[in-house]
């Protein structure tokens, strides 16, 4: 088992092309939609968010960057309606909900600062201020999403350890420790 690797750009084509399986064996390849969105979501008990996860983070986030119409309210929509905003979004807006929305949502799960963001984005963001005008966007919207990004590395730092909420534990040394 190894860990997911990217799709995206040069270095990822090259680097995917030197994984081969040994004679005998076939590489496979398993990706559960949003995962990490997902288990954010659940982590942090944002019902919005874990909605959001199962139909398309991307889509609404690239909404809101462009500011398109509905984008404030498209979440009181019902299910239905919201996948034929969203799918509208991914089809016409490809380049920002692909380039910018989709490492921003995925730098968020992981805790990731602005900073962190444009410097791993250079292409995707024009500054420091685009990259953190994105994740206050996503605090805004995501309160409770918000609030466990910032409770959750306090509780490691003094904990060493958290637990999932299924019971898994997360091992941490250093967490406010800079080398």
């Amino acid at each position: 088992v190894a860990p997911n690797q990217s799709k995206y750009g040069q270095l990822a084509t090259e680097f995917r092309e030197c994984v081969v399986a040994p004679p005998g064996y076939t590489i496979c390849e398993f990706d559960y939609r949003s995962f990490h969105v997902l288990t954010l979501g659940y982590e942090a008990q944002d019902a919005d968010y874990i909605r959001l996860a199962r139909l398309d983070p991307h889509s609404y986030l690239a909404a809101n960057l462009l500011g398109l119409p509905g984008c404030k309210t498209c979440l009181s929509l019902p299910d239905d309606e919201l996948r034929v905003y969203l799918n509208a979004v991914k089809e016409n807006h490809e380049t920002v909900r692909n380039k910018q929305a989709k490492p921003a949502i995925l730098g968020y799960g992981f805790g990731m600062g602005a900073g962190k963001l444009f410097e791993l984005n250079p292409e995707a963001f024009s500054s420091f201020v685009e990259a953190a005008n994105t994740l206050d966007m996503l605090n805004h919207v995501f309160p409770r999403t918000a609030q466990y990004r910032l409770d959750s590395p306090e509780l490691a730092h003094r904990n060493r350890v958290l637990f999932s909420k299924f019971g898994c534990p997360r091992w941490f040394m250093n967490v406010k420790t800079w080398d």
